[in-house]
């Protein structure tokens, strides 16, 4: 097993709060989503759609390695922030796009620092630090990919004179963060006014909802508890912003693998990565649309 970083305590020892959020984090996010997902996404110069941080849908054959997701992941393992930030703006300089290393490059890589835990391949400790410095990365990325043209047939969404809003959330108390944190960048920069709670309490996430009065809930549900959960938790959002009467979009990893509890929760539709989850919410929304005005 991969040796800690020297005066790094593991939180599995220390019994505190911290160390059991920790846990939760890859307990209740990646392994879940290395049930799905055991091989890496497909190579930079054909990148595949084995996305989903948000949805995390089940795939078909296996695909193809992913040497520079591996590369990345090995770097949060064995460097420091600085040089993972290095290696992407290489990448970058190489002509990579921001949305291309947001879906072929960290998803995959947070799969990989997974899938080493796991196979006890890698220490609890050095699995989330190397969460961390993915998370950084995102953050410290994400004003340049909002600037950034969207790229693989996404087109606006908003109407003219109309920029539809979307909301977004986890379940009360839940750990996984980023990859409803990237869908939301996504649908931000398709044109869509967004907001993302950071509650952690069901009624402040339910105040956020009904002042944000959204035309979409997007509600990240990551593991069976949560599947359980959920139903009370979306009905709770229903009324709390039946005003906009909100179309209903549920993602994460919890109703691919749990597809008989996501019917309880009675949602428009299951979303797919960010890309295909914009698509599908635009059709949503225009057909709606239609037949209000009809």
């Amino acid at each position: 097993m991969t040796q800690s970083r020297a005066g790094v305590h593991s939180p599995t020892t220390s019994g505190s709060a911290a160390g059991r959020d920790l846990f939760d984090v890859v307990e209740h996010e990646l392994i879940p989503r290395l049930l799905m997902l055991d091989s890496g996404a497909a190579g930079l110069s054909a990148p595949q759609t084995s996305r989903g941080l948000f949805q995390g849908s089940p795939q078909g054959p296996a695909e193809s390695p992913n040497p520079v997701a591996h590369q990345l992941a090995l770097l949060t393992l064995e460097a420091e922030l600085p040089d993972c930030q290095a290696y992407l703006e290489g990448l970058r300089d190489k002509g990579l796009s921001l949305e291309e290393i947001f879906l072929d490059v960290l998803q995959p890589a947070a799969r990989i620092l997974g899938s080493r835990w796991k196979e006890d391949s890698c220490s609890f400790v050095d699995v989330t630090t190397g969460l961390w410095q993915l998370q950084q990365i995102f953050h410290q990325l994400l004003y340049d990919f909002q600037a950034e043209r969207p790229s693989r047939g996404q087109v606006e969404t908003s109407p003219a004179g109309h920029r539809p809003t979307a909301f977004f959330c986890t379940l009360p108390g839940a750990q996984h963060r980023l990859g409803v944190q990237m869908v939301s960048a996504f649908f931000c920069r398709a044109g869509w006014q967004t907001s993302l709670s950071p509650s952690q309490s069901l009624g402040q996430i339910l105040e956020d909802a009904q002042r944000f009065t959204p035309d979409l809930l997007g509600v990240s549900i990551s593991c069976e508890r949560e599947m359980h959960e959920a139903p009370a938790f979306i009905l709770a959002l229903r009324k709390a912003t039946k005003k906009s009467n909100p179309i209903l979009m549920i993602g994460g990893p919890g109703p691919s693998l749990f597809p008989e509890l996501a019917q309880a929760c009675q949602a428009d539709f299951v979303s797919g990565d960010a890309p295909s989850a914009l698509t599908a919410a635009h059709s949503h929304l225009q057909s709606r649309r239609g037949k209000a005005s009809a």
